[in-house]
């Protein structure tokens, strides 16, 4: 691996455990709520073109593959998968896809919830592909930060 490459995922790695481990459950759900529909509302009026979709489709496939990773928590086989499986396909109407973020991140916010209400502490971690093992905490900022980031795509 590049070695600037591997000093960067190691810094990001940091930035995500610190963000995380300050904390509480209930302030990570509120964080995936704001941000979540703070980018429904930047998405709502915006067209429908190539980059656009494959921006929010990439948000979402994202998520859903963090989703599922998280679901090992809660008894899930962990599948060693790409999140290419978890993205829309290009065929999605515009208009699907922008209802499909909303249920994406209210998917994620439920299943937060559900590990909080079943006692999984926010640093157990779960294997992320290129960032190594990620506590909840960490996934939970992964998802916000990537959303945030990927949706500056958005014209």
């Amino acid at each position: 691996m590049n070695p600037f490459l591997k000093l960067f995922l190691k810094f990001l790695k940091n930035r995500f455990e610190s963000a995380a481990t300050k904390q509480s459950y209930d302030e990570m759900i509120a964080n995936l709520q704001t941000k979540g529909n703070a980018l429904t509302e930047t998405i709502a009026n915006k067209p429908d073109n190539a980059k656009n979709h494959e921006t929010l489709s990439h948000i979402i496939g994202i998520e859903r593959w963090g989703q599922r990773r998280l679901n090992v928590l809660l008894g899930q086989s962990l599948l060693a998968d790409e999140y290419d499986g978890y993205r829309p396909p290009q065929s999605t109407p515009w208009t699907d896809l922008k209802q499909m973020f909303a249920t994406t991140r209210a998917e994620t916010i439920l299943l937060v919830r559900t590990l909080q209400n079943q006692g999984v502490a926010k640093t157990t971690t779960v294997k992320h592909n290129s960032l190594g093992d990620l506590s909840i905490g960490r996934w939970l900022n992964y998802f916000v930060g990537h959303s945030v980031r990927e949706s500056g795509q958005i014209r």
